[in-house]
């Protein structure tokens, strides 16, 4: 395999889905693999199927795909396909890439409650030119269109096509396509934990050994940081004992310098771990950095305390 083959962006996913594909296997559990637009690419999806391995990939292009023996945008496939599933959704405030090009990907947006529905159809996509001729002339993929209705003025709707091996016929089926899918942004918020809370990426670790050693270490906390962060805007009046035991909770109490109620919520333990961490007010929701500088300083007192109150038993 030339250098040039090797780095091409549809090999370089496909190294991870058989990397993961291998290390599961005989493991009995069923694997699908999730992926954002980076991901839209024939080859990939046809080395996918060619080898029988489930996928859900986000679109990028409006790919052509054959209706009747013609050439059609699947856009103008799938327009006016009988909707299946209606959902509302809750979508969070997003401030919006900073660079031109991004920006345009990813439009700024006011949190707001979205009314989505998903329209199911299947398409058969054709070979592209820039394909190799390796790869067969034709692909069957199921496609689910997800897009709201009555959107706010001024505000992007959401549109996104979805191209999946999963069966999507059913309602059931087609929610848990959009189930499987929203499964991505946990695993990207649990990325950002580790690389911008933990800061493991500057590190400047020079060996695996050194690198494996530091991610062992960080990732505990990375996780913990996640299901904080995530209880906290999930279920903010969850009661802060579905996260700490009441001596992990009196340390947080003692070193804390905001106070924690009587009977405090899992919103109550985020604010006083953020304020550890240098947190203020002002700057709106704590970031990874600051929660994680909050956590390690919490978690080193918490274990001395813990362990001075087991001694005392």
């Amino acid at each position: 395999m030339t250098a040039r083959k090797a780095n091409k962006e549809s090999t370089r996913w496909h190294r991870g889905i058989a990397i993961t594909e291998a290390r599961l296997n005989g493991s009995g559990v069923a694997v699908i693999h999730v992926a954002d637009r980076e991901s839209d690419s024939y080859e990939l999806m046809a080395t996918c199927l060619a080898q029988r391995q489930r996928f859900i990939f986000r679109a990028r292009t409006n790919r052509n795909a054959l209706q009747d023996g013609a050439t059609i945008p699947i856009r103008d496939l799938i327009a006016g396909t009988e909707v299946v599933l209606e959902r509302e959704v809750p979508l969070s405030r997003r401030l919006g890439a900073t660079a031109p090009a991004s920006r345009r990907v990813h439009p700024p947006r006011d949190a707001r409650t979205a009314r989505l529905m998903f329209a199911p159809v299947k398409a058969t996509f054709r070979r592209p030119n820039i394909a190799g001729t390796h790869l067969p002339a034709t692909i069957d993929v199921n496609v689910l269109h997800v897009y709201e209705v009555d959107a706010p003025v001024g505000q992007e709707p959401v549109d996104w096509l979805l191209y999946t091996t999963e069966p999507v016929v059913t309602a059931e089926q087609i929610a848990n396509v959009v189930d499987y899918y929203r499964c991505r942004w946990q695993i990207e918020e649990l990325n950002k934990a580790l690389k911008t809370g933990c800061v493991v990426q500057t590190r400047q670790l020079e060996s695996l050994d050194a690198l494996t050693t530091m991610l062992a270490l960080s990732l505990p906390i990375a996780v913990e940081l996640l299901a904080l962060r995530a209880l906290a805007r999930a279920e903010p009046d969850r009661s802060a004992e579905a996260l700490l035991s009441p001596p992990q909770l009196a340390a947080l109490r003692h070193m804390s310098h905001r106070e924690l109620p009587d009977k405090p919520t899992a919103q109550d333990v985020l604010w006083c771990v953020a304020g550890l961490g240098g947190h203020i007010k002002n700057n709106g929701p704590a970031g990874w950095q600051v929660l994680q500088r909050g956590m390690e300083k919490y978690v080193q007192f918490a274990a001395g305390w813990c362990a001075r109150e087991a001694a005392d038993l």
